[in-house]
């Protein structure tokens, strides 16, 4: 066998090995991006779930804020007796109405202790009903302020279609105490736009996450607000799988994994339920965007080996045409 052929031979074989040896450690790395985008996306989770909390807080705070805004007016008007509503200072219902619009409530409720709503900023058909025997009484409307008269703690109703508002809605509700005595209860709906700008929020998510809250009701998954990349809309109901995040959040679970999608593409998906708003939350990115500096590092290395054999058996063919 001639040097050059041994030459030729030794620089294939050691251009395999350096191959096979890329080859196992790029698959190694795969598997180490794979499970960081399982992290990420559980982190990105971490962070929404984190926001809502924020969010809730705040609402609950609000709430407080105008109870105390209430309570300071009832010192010198009788806000609770509904007549005075008919000839109340502008200023008094300006105040509340700015009050709704700085703190993202949809609406503000006066409820007097007899259930009847004596005011409200939007003035839709529920003003001037009565939430314990009127025709709102089966809404979640009526279960907070009916859970306020009994002086409970305030807490998030579900989202519900609400006939008023002629939208799907959610209601938080408090008593309004004057010299240690209830007076009345003072309610807020909460306003759609506000809440799901903290689920729409695709900051971490590159060009593929998405992010999916629903609600489990009467045995259905009901969507909390738009998902991007998808047909699904908010408030749209979507058929329960007991195996898709989406439903295992929403029953109480919580956990990671990579999944196909039903669109066929296989995501890291992260999902956990939300107690205060009783929502699933489920983050997902698709596994070809976390892979696709790995995709491209690979395809680089195929290349330049390919380029090397080539070569190399270029210039040995050229040697053996000058023999």
């Amino acid at each position: 066998m001639t040097l050059i052929k041994r030459v030729v031979l030794w620089l294939l074989a050691i251009a395999s090995v350096t191959f096979l040896m890329l080859t196992f450690i790029g698959l190694e790395i795969r598997e180490t991006i794979r499970h960081n985008g399982l992290v990420k996306v559980q982190n990105i989770l971490a962070h929404k779930l984190q926001r809502i909390d924020t969010y809730l807080h705040q609402r609950y705070t609000a709430l407080e804020n105008l109870n105390d805004l209430l309570g300071f007016a009832l010192r010198h008007y009788p806000v609770f007796e509904a007549n005075f509503w008919n000839r109340s200072p502008e200023i008094l219902q300006d105040n509340l109405t700015y009050f709704a619009y700085k703190n993202g409530f949809y609406d503000v409720f006066v409820v007097s202790m007899d259930g009847e709503v004596i005011h409200s900023v939007k003035k839709e058909s529920d003003l001037h009903t009565n939430l314990l025997e009127g025709k709102y009484r089966h809404t979640e409307l009526a279960r907070v302020v009916g859970q306020a008269l009994k002086n409970e703690k305030p807490r998030f109703s579900n989202f519900t279609y609400y006939e008023p508002s002629r939208d799907y809605a959610a209601f938080i509700a408090a008593p309004v105490f004057s010299k240690g005595k209830m007076v009345g209860v003072v309610a807020v709906q909460i306003d759609n736009k506000t809440i799901q700008s903290v689920t729409r929020d695709y900051t971490e998510l590159g060009k593929t996450g998405r992010i999916i809250a629903a609600a489990k009701c009467d045995g259905k998954l009901l969507t909390m607000s738009p998902v991007r990349n998808t047909n699904i809309k908010a408030f749209e109901w979507i058929p329960p799988d007991p195996e898709d995040p989406v439903a295992l959040s929403a029953g109480g679970g919580s956990g990671q994994a990579y999944r196909v999608d039903a669109s066929g593409n296989k995501t890291a998906v992260s999902w956990a339920y939300q107690e205060d708003l009783r929502w699933g939350v489920v983050v997902s990115m698709d596994e070809s965007e976390l892979l696709h500096q790995w995709y491209h590092r690979i395809t680089s290395v195929t290349v330049l080996f390919v380029l090397g054999v080539v070569i190399v058996v270029i210039f040995y063919e050229i040697y053996l045409s000058t023999q």
